[in-house]
């Protein structure tokens, strides 16, 4: 790894987040206006990891109250920053 790698790798990711805002902006402009966007952006990630957190379900029981704490920390914070995006203009 050279010394340019993490200032490469901390652009890439800055330049995902802000065109994270890019499809929340397009169901804004169709009409689902609000966090319904952000509702509905987010449900595809939660329809695809339901088959697989049934699958392991064993695994996580015996850490749940953990798992379901990081879980909703997230989520609240994936909620706010996407309603923050919805909400407020990007500079």
């Amino acid at each position: 790894m050279t010394r340019l790698s993490p200032s490469v790798i901390l652009f890439l990711a800055a330049a995902v987040w802000g065109l994270y805002r890019v499809p929340l902006r397009q169901m804004q402009a169709l009409g689902l206006t609000g966090t319904w966007g952000v509702a509905l952006f987010n449900a595809g990630p939660l329809i695809v990891q339901i088959p697989w957190l049934i699958q392991h379900r064993a695994s996580q029981l015996q850490n749940l109250r953990a798992v379901a704490l990081i879980g909703l920390a997230t989520g609240i914070g994936m909620s706010l920053y996407a309603s923050g995006l919805v909400y407020s203009s990007v500079i």
